[in-house]
């Protein structure tokens, strides 16, 4: 792929995005862009509400439960109430529903009633996925045998009472520990975690003992529908993950954050078996969790959005950057490189914006050449994609060389300052990308370890001048 880039552009320095764009293709469709998804459906039985960016919990929660049942809905988006422009308000029709603004809302469709669903009104995230059980129990991601069923619900409150741990509003480790017994069941150990008294109410206590082999277990044996072996996966049913794994994801997400800001070690420090849950739903096509999740960068960026001193600076050696860089999955290279295409003009306008975690951080030194950034910086954004789109096979010695090349074609176009803005850029970029409202996990890994040796490049190559 980068022999065919070469060639399309011997006589330029760069590639050139005609070139680039050849290279790299059409964005795949993703889920969270999507208006419907009516599964192979005529019409959608419910409409969904979510939050614009993506980062809402409780819509991320009702986001993956949906996909998950396969139930045909179309979508709707608002952006919350914290992240709302100046001047700007959330969208008529919703708050004509919702009066209050809260995300995340369903409508169910009329019955003989064409068009959008347009129903009466279901709010919060938890009586959501309870009313989607109760209307579509053909569809419920949940056991089909009567104990674990109750165990499932039980386990969904659960989840319920980890949303209000994680929002502070109670202790966390009580909650977590009994997490950790639901899905270790009676490892020794473990199983003391249930018995410490943590002097709170606890209706999943059935599920607990259930889970721990206290009482007899009515199985079927069918995987697919979470009757097998609950020891044979990470989930509370083993290998598939049920409508109440699910619900835990949101929460678990920002604990594991939360705690690795704290210095904690994140949740494999004290809870490894709710640690190996999360990084198991991650995996691709496991569920939607790895479409609609969050990941550590953008929670971290999302708690540090106002304070500019969450820059991270250039890496000290271009070199690690490169292995960290060719580390990442081909698929995902290709889809970062794809979708950064389709939007260069504006990503680079977006990155030239400000410093920090957060868009409205500005950089004040930026103001005297900012046109000089964006066209610095849309030629940096050349050399990103076109690392991203180099083969596969090549290892991190000839990505680091070949960026090398580009970075100093950079330099040469722009001059020492507006390469130093580029670079700061670039930076800026990579840790503002959002997940997912941007890309998925794996293709903003992609992205940022890529804009963050293409920056250090740039700061080598502007400081030697």
């Amino acid at each position: 792929m980068a022999a065919g880039l070469a060639m399309a552009d011997s006589d330029e320095e760069l590639p050139s995005w005609a070139a680039l764009e050849g290279s790299a293709g059409k964005p795949s469709p993703r889920i969270f862009v999507a208006h419907e998804r009516l599964f192979e459906a005529q019409a959608p039985l419910l409409k969904f509400w979510h939050d614009a960016a993506g980062w809402c919990p409780s819509c991320e929660c009702v986001f993956m439960v949906l996909e998950a049942m396969r139930i045909p809905y179309v979508m709707a988006t608002s952006p919350l109430t914290g992240y709302l422009k100046p001047g700007q308000t959330k969208p008529a029709e919703f708050l004509a529903i919702r009066p209050n603004g809260i995300l995340p809302v369903i409508q169910l469709a009329r019955p003989g009633v064409a068009g959008e669903p347009d129903g009466e009104p279901i709010a919060h995230a938890f009586r959501i996925c309870e009313a989607l059980a109760e209307h579509f129990p053909d569809e419920a991601a949940l056991p089909r045998t009567p104990l674990r069923r109750e165990c499932a619900l039980l386990f969904a409150k659960l989840a319920e009472k980890l949303c209000y741990t994680v929002e502070g509003q109670q202790s966390l480790p009580p909650v977590m520990d009994d997490l950790e017994v639901a899905l270790c069941g009676g490892r020794e150990g473990v199983a003391a975690a249930a018995e410490a008294g943590n002097g709170y109410e606890r209706p999943w206590t059935r599920a607990l003992a259930w889970r721990r082999q206290e009482s007899g277990d009515d199985g079927d044996g069918d995987d697919a529908h979470h009757g097998g072996d609950p020891a044979a996966g990470p989930f509370f049913f083993g290998r598939r993950p049920c409508a109440a794994d699910l619900m835990l994801l949101p929460w678990l997400e920002r604990a594991d954050a939360r705690l690795a800001r704290g210095g904690y070690g994140g949740l494999q420090a004290r809870w490894p078996a709710a640690a190996a849950l999360l990084a198991a739903a991650a995996e691709p096509g496991v569920c939607a969790y790895s479409e609609v999740g969050l990941d550590l960068v953008t929670l971290d960026g999302l708690y540090w959005r106002s304070n500019p001193a969450a820059l991270a600076p250039p890496p000290p050696d271009a070199a690690v950057a490169a292995v960290e860089a060719a580390a990442s999955a081909p698929l995902a290279r290709c889809d970062a490189g794809a979708r950064l295409c389709a939007n260069h003009a504006a990503v680079a306008r977006f990155a030239c914006r400000g410093a920090g975690a957060g868009a409205s951080q500005r950089d004040a030194h930026l103001h005297g050449v900012e046109t000089a950034c964006v066209e610095a910086t849309d030629d940096a954004l050349r050399i990103v994609i076109a690392s991203l789109l180099m083969d596969p096979s090549e290892d991190s010695r000839a990505l680091h060389g070949a960026m090398v090349e580009r970075a100093s074609a950079v330099l040469r176009r722009n001059g020492s300052d507006a390469t130093r803005a580029a670079g700061g850029a670039l930076l800026f970029l990579a840790r503002n990308v959002g997940v997912p409202r941007d890309m998925a996990s794996a293709a903003a890994t992609a992205t940022r370890t890529h804009t963050t040796l293409a920056a250090a490049l740039l700061f080598e190559g502007a400081a030697a001048l």
